[in-house]
């Protein structure tokens, strides 16, 4: 059944994932790895740029021919990320101001290309994909946001500390 093909895939994609980290962890050994981190994330950034292009293909033809309809989806994109975002800042609020910012901004916006990949083959209206493609506007926009966030906050770094957790 459909939950339970989703659920296969989610499977071997983590699962997989996790194999695979752990067998180039074995094989190149931590210290390597280390070494070579920036080119580990240089790949990562191409294999991210990648997603992006498939997940926006005919996107801009459809921002013509429906702009109100990409307009409305990307706004209920932004509010469902900034309302995730904003749930996952309160509910750790006891950690202190500075800690739930930072667990808000690292759980807003958890798995939704998994959850998405997962999906793939399945019979999901297309509306459904333009809104996923649309929804990546704003986990990417996301720390320009932050940015602006922490800027009126004052900046964590610039603030004198006294070396205990949550102040």
């Amino acid at each position: 059944m459909w939950v339970e093909s989703v659920a296969c895939n989610l499977f071997v994609m983590v699962g997989g994932s996790a194999l695979a980290a752990a067998a180039l962890r074995l094989w190149l050994g931590r210290s390597r790895l280390e070494t070579y981190r920036h080119a580990l994330a240089g790949i990562n950034l191409i294999v991210l740029a990648l997603f992006g292009l498939a997940m926006f293909d005919g996107v801009v033809i459809r921002m013509f021919s429906e702009p109100l309809l990409l307009l409305g989806l990307s706004a209920v994109a932004f509010i469902v990320a900034l309302g995730s975002l904003g749930i996952a800042m309160a509910m750790p609020r006891a950690m202190g101001g500075d800690e739930a910012f930072i667990a808000g901004f690292a759980t807003g916006h958890r798995n939704v290309g998994l959850m998405a990949a997962a999906q793939y083959g399945s019979s999901l209206p297309e509306l459904t994909w333009l809104y996923f493609a649309l929804a990546q506007l704003p986990i990417h926009l996301t720390p320009q946001i932050i940015r602006a966030i922490a800027s009126a906050r004052g900046s964590v770094l610039k603030r004198p500390s006294s070396g205990r957790i949550g102040e």
